[in-house]
């Protein structure tokens, strides 16, 4: 059972102690203060510039069109890149420059690009989000040349400076 009782008492001192708890410990401020830092906005367009040693999604696997040699490439570079640990996706729906702005916008800094030159030349392209470059190179080499680019944390300038490569800009 429930009573309900109205009182009135005249107070003369009222004490009030704040309860605000400032915790100045986790990992939530540095998470924050990381997403604040990485984002920004090119063309109007979000873009995350995570660095890549802590970006959650390392890499992206992106055939140019559906054709089953080039979705044949593509998930074999994505099984490879899962199989030594680097976090991958693979997605062969749409158009390439819309595929590229969603994964830029999530903080994926790098793609990996099956196009028309791939099954003649068993070449891919490397994309890079930050700076939009790009180098050609061989399918058997774009799974370690990304993961040296997370771990030495190296730009694709850097690397196609290191290997004598060339750089294909694009805007």
């Amino acid at each position: 059972m429930v009573f309900i009782k109205e009182e009135r008492r005249k107070v003369h001192v009222e004490r009030f102690i704040p309860h605000d708890i400032e915790p100045s410990f986790g990992v939530d401020r540095i998470v924050y203060v990381t997403l604040e830092h990485a984002y920004t906005e090119v063309n109007g367009k979000p873009l995350l510039k995570l660095p890549p040693d802590i970006a959650p999604i390392k890499a992206v696997v992106l055939p140019i069109i559906r054709k089953q040699e080039y979705v044949s490439i593509g998930k074999r570079i994505f099984r490879e890149l899962s199989s030594v640990g680097i976090k991958a996706i693979y997605d062969d729906d749409g158009a390439i420059g819309s595929r590229y702005a969603k994964y830029d916008s999530v903080g994926v800094p790098f793609a990996i690009t099956i196009d028309d030159k791939t099954p003649i030349d068993g070449t891919v392209t490397i994309r890079d989000r930050d700076t939009k470059a790009q180098i050609r190179v061989k399918v058997n080499d774009a799974i370690r040349i990304i993961a040296d680019a997370i771990s030495r944390k190296l730009s694709i300038m850097d690397i196609a400076r290191s290997m004598g490569l060339q750089l294909i800009i694009r805007e």
